[in-house]
C-alpha cells in the first residue's frame, strides 16, 4: 500500500492469515517498507522502515 498524509509518503505491506484462529479472528500484520521521514497531517513523524503493527480482524457471519 502506498499512502500519503500531509507531506509524509509511506509504503507498507500487509500479510494476513489464510484461516481464522479458534476465536474467528484473522491476524493482519502491517509492515512499513519505506517512508520519507516527513510530517503527516497531524504534524507527527511516525514509524520507520521495519516497524510492524499486528491487528486481529473478524468478519461478520452475516457477510455484511
Amino acid at each position: 500500500m502506498l499512502s500519503t498524509s500531509g507531506q509524509k509518503v509511506t509504503e507498507k505491506k500487509y500479510e494476513s492469515a489464510a484461516a481464522a484462529d479458534t476465536a474467528g479472528f484473522y491476524r493482519l500484520v502491517e509492515t512499513v517498507v519505506r517512508q520519507n521521514d516527513k510530517r503527516d497531517c497531524s504534524s507527527a513523524v511516525l514509524d520507520g522502515p521495519g516497524e510492524q503493527h499486528t491487528r486481529f480482524i473478524q468478519f461478520s457471519p452475516q457477510d455484511d
